[in-house]
């Protein structure tokens, strides 16, 4: 599984450190090898290690990706699935033919939420994100699409 909290610095596209923890441990515990994008270094990178340490998986079960966008999309490629916020990553998945669950934040407009979505051969899934939605909500949603898709 291939995983970035990357918010190309539009953090109206973050979720809470707690959930992105909570995340990780759920992909986590598919019992799949997870590889998860450290961005563009500084607070992406920070956010990564943030979420790995609150997430208390064992070190051994996460990769953690540096390099370029090129070598990201290398990984997607080979992944079984794609999960991210709302960025690059999806839509290289959707280009790649690889399945993604997308985490769609942020959006000023509905006809952004649907311009931006990830099309493409594989199936992906856009779990919509309003405002003042309740993380324990996203995460439900966003275990059922797991399921779905795995």
């Amino acid at each position: 599984i291939c995983l970035s909290l990357g918010v190309g610095n539009n953090e109206a596209k973050r979720l809470s450190g707690r959930f992105e923890a909570q995340l990780l441990r759920l992909l986590a515990d598919t019992g799949r090898s997870v590889w998860i994008d450290s961005g563009a270094g500084g607070s992406e990178a920070y956010s990564v290690n943030a979420a790995i340490s609150e997430a208390g998986v064992a070190p051994e079960r996460i990769q953690i990706l540096t390099g370029s966008f090129a070598d990201f999309c290398s990984v997607i490629q080979r992944a079984s699935l794609y999960v991210g916020y709302d960025s690059a990553g999806q839509h290289a998945a959707a280009a790649l033919g690889v399945p993604g669950v997308t985490l769609f934040k942020g959006y000023p407009n509905e006809r952004m939420l649907h311009r931006w979505q990830p099309r493409g051969a594989a199936t992906s899934t856009v779990i919509r994100i309003v405002p003042g939605a309740r993380e324990e909500h996203v995460l439900h949603e966003f275990f059922v699409a797991l399921r779905e898709v795995l």
